[in-house]
């Protein structure tokens, strides 16, 4: 919104009694009576400064003591204001606001009514204390002037005595101007909740701003291997031996060899994949420390605390270029207007110069008292801008260091949590008869087809064998977090099942389903779930060799004290006994006395590892959305840094069209979805995996794809043919494009 600025001469010339212009809004006779633009009406204190707006946004600024009576003297008690506001073509017609003076016609760019009264008569605007006035303007135009107008008892209207309209700035409080990139409030507020804040308060936007700083230390911008570290370390582990990936180095497994897992693209991939997107930050961009030292109280009462740069500097932040800015606060003693020549004569020939020109066109000097100082302003801004800059510097610095005692803490527990899994392995092999050595584990081949025959004969009821079993988790909710274990029963030994999806979880390699155990003997699967810290648990029975998939249903909730309680129970050998006296305290595991299973064994410390490392994944893919957020973010606040190799985006234009164009638009929803901040919705892993076959997730269950799917009843295409390169340059295209455009994209489900 533009303002047209006029420092409106009084509008009631004082005489001894009377005033130089009547101030009836209406005439004695007057036929608009009833279709008259509306009045508002507003108290004020004449004792203080005021300023109130009107509906159509109309600012009057009153100074204190500004109202005088007929005799000239100080107003004091409260002062009635009446503001009708004709800024439209229609208000005007329905008024007969004619534009004409003295029967030429004239240009209008909007029209007010102000009265003062004080207990019921009328009063005056002191000469030494005009009132300011800023009407609101789709374009400001030159040459214009203010006009006093004169309506007749019939209605109509004539417009006399010009005068040059005053372009003084008028300085407000610099606290209350918005001096942060267009777009980065709103999608801060479609991103809640974001760094432990659940609302968009202005304190936390600001500071999430001022976050940006010191060029190039965004996380954006880490290298890709502590970021792959950062996002990769809580992948799910377990015991090596059934890993078809495993090494062995020194004797002994290799800690990658623990992880397992179904993943279509592996954390790292994804990182590496977020974290080439923008390259460095061009050090002319402009530095959030910048303008959190123009916020400063000492700028008050100069340039910098209008509206009017307030608008120039959303220009600014689109130059990207730091110099541009330095022209106005290295120049606080010069007219507004040669500043906004200066800006377009440094940027020279383009739409951004023009822009500036036509700043310059208006012809705006500076605020009435602007401050002599200037030079000294000059320094006190590159003093302040070296402090903030330091003070932020040493906030991300310290958010890193918090950020890796975590990472440490974690690796800890991953390590001891690796010890015990290898304890666990090598207790079952030991029961089954195998040998440890310094070279590693003796392998042995699977066969060909194991046997899973649902009668096993007698002759091999005692042989070991490769058996398969799967599980199938039927539930209606969607658990944040779900564990499976096979109980061996034979042994005292567990297994912690791998996870295909949401609800089917194997033995095994995620190939062959099947694990090293004796046939036709008692084993359980045990379920612990949890959904918003609420634990779940079920329980099925079976007979190994006999059962190869097994349903679990009946996952009822309970509490943390009963899941104890009944895993207590279990390795007791009291597999059907009831919730009793045994107690477990909040979010201690422990294992009692009397158990006949070791703790590598045990579900009881299992699941409190389990627990830590589900809390650890939570807070993880919270950092990696508001990664993903914070990536959004910067390429708001450095458009000219994000989205530069049209080389390379072009390949992903060609995609997009190829692909998607048929059914989405960048911006515009049409049978599927606007695809707009999709990468800010969703990680790239997501994203990868539901374009390649979306079918997947969604018959898993995920929440994101049946909302998608549900979006139209038209069924989206699948495309397993596209590469990770091919989606890398899809999604880059529309991370680039569309966050060029979009502000805000509306937040999908997380």
């Amino acid at each position: 919104m533009r303002y047209f600025l006029l420092l409106l001469l009084p509008l009631l010339i004082l005489s001894s009694c009377s005033s130089k212009y009547p101030s009836a809004k209406l005439g004695a006779n007057d036929p608009f009576a009833r279709t008259m633009v509306p009045s508002e009406f507003f108290t004020v204190d004449p004792d203080k400064d005021n300023v109130v707006e009107g509906a159509s946004g109309t600012t009057v600024a009153m100074q204190k003591g500004c109202f005088v009576d007929r005799m000239g003297r100080a107003v004091s008690g409260p002062v009635r204001v009446e503001l009708a506001e004709a800024l439209t073509m229609d208000r005007m017609l329905s008024s007969n606001l004619t534009t004409t003076s003295d029967g030429k016609p004239l240009e209008t760019d909007g029209m007010i009514y102000f009265k003062a009264t004080a207990a019921g008569e009328e009063v005056f605007i002191k000469k030494s204390k005009p009132l300011y006035i800023e009407i609101p303007t789709g374009q400001k135009k030159g040459g214009m002037m203010v006009y006093h107008g004169i309506r007749d008892k019939d209605g109509n209207m004539n417009w006399i005595d010009p005068k040059p309209i005053e372009t003084y700035l008028t300085p407000v409080d610099i606290s209350t101007l918005d001096f942060l990139p267009r777009g980065f409030a709103g999608m801060v507020a479609t991103s809640m909740p974001l760094g432990g804040y659940k609302k968009a308060t202005k304190p936390f936007v600001d500071s999430l701003y001022y976050s940006f700083s010191t060029l190039g230390i965004t996380a954006a911008t880490k290298e890709p291997e502590k970021r792959a570290r950062e996002m990769g370390a809580n992948a799910p582990l377990n015991e090596p031996y059934y890993n078809p990936n495993k090494k062995i180095e020194k004797g002994a497994y290799t800690k990658e060899s623990y992880t397992t897992g179904n993943q279509a693209l592996s954390d790292s991939s994804e990182a590496s994949l977020s974290s080439d997107l923008g390259g460095e930050i061009d050090q002319k961009e402009i530095d959030p420390a910048r303008i959190k030292t123009l916020k400063d109280p000492k700028f008050n009462n100069t340039l910098i605390a209008t509206h009017e740069f307030e608008e120039r500097l959303q220009s600014i932040f689109k130059t990207c270029d730091k110099d541009i800015l330095d022209i106005y606060v290295n120049n606080l003693d010069k007219d507004l207007w040669r500043l906004d020549e200066m800006a377009a004569e440094k940027l020279g020939k383009g739409p951004m110069a023009d822009q500036f020109r036509a700043f310059a066109a208006q012809r705006l000097t500076n605020v009435k008292e602007a401050p002599e100082q200037a030079t000294a302003m000059q320094q006190y801004y590159q003093q302040q801008l070296a402090k903030n800059t330091q003070e932020l510097k040493t906030l991300f610095e310290n958010a890193e260091a918090k950020q890796a005692a975590a990472q440490r803490v974690s690796d800890s527990i991953s390590d001891e949590y690796r010890k015990l899994l290898w304890k666990r392995e090598k207790y079952r092999m030991e029961k089954y008869k195998f040998t440890w050595t310094d070279n590693g584990w003796v392998n042995i081949d699977k066969p060909a087809d194991p046997v899973l025959n649902a009668t096993i004969p007698d002759t091999v009821k005692n042989s070991l064998q490769f058996i398969k079993v799967e599980a199938t988790v039927c539930t209606p909710l969607q658990y944040d977090h779900l564990h499976s274990y096979l109980v061996l029963t034979d042994v005292r030994s567990l297994y912690k099942m791998n996870a295909g999806d949401r609800t089917h979880y194997y033995v095994g390699d995620q190939a062959d389903h099947s694990m090293l155990m004796y046939p036709d003997r008692d084993a359980l699967i045990v379920v612990v779930a949890y959904k918003d810290d609420v634990p779940y648990m079920a329980i099925k029975k079976f007979t190994t060799g006999r059962q190869t998939t097994i349903d679990i249903q009946g996952v009822t909730r309970t509490t943390q004290q009963d899941v104890g309680h009944v895993m207590n129970e279990i390795e007791k050998g009291n597999y059907a006994a009831k919730p009793g006296e045994w107690k477990l305290a909040k979010d201690e595991i422990s294992v009692s006395r009397r158990s006949n299973y070791l703790d590598e064994n045990s579900m009881l410390v299992d699941i409190g590892y389990q627990r830590y490392f589900d809390a650890r994944e939570d807070e993880l893919e919270r950092q990696q959305r508001e990664q993903r957020i914070l990536d959004h973010l910067r390429g708001i606040i450095h458009p000219c840094s994000i989205c530069d190799n049209q080389g390379e985006l072009s390949v992903g234009r060609s995609l997009f069209r190829s692909n998607c164009r048929s059914c989405h638009d960048l911006f515009v929803p049409t049978t599927g979805p606007e695809l707009a901040g999709a990468t800010s919705r969703h990680s790239r892993k997501w994203l990868y995996s539901f374009t390649r076959n979306w079918k997947t997730l969604y018959n898993a269950g995920d929440a994101d794809a049946i909302n998608w799917c549900n979006y139209a009843p038209s069924e989206m295409s699948v495309f397993p043919e596209l590469t990770d390169k091919e989606l890398k340059e899809l999604y880059d295209y529309i991370e680039c494009e569309g966050g060029k455009y979009v502000a805000a994209a509306p937040a999908m489900p997380q």
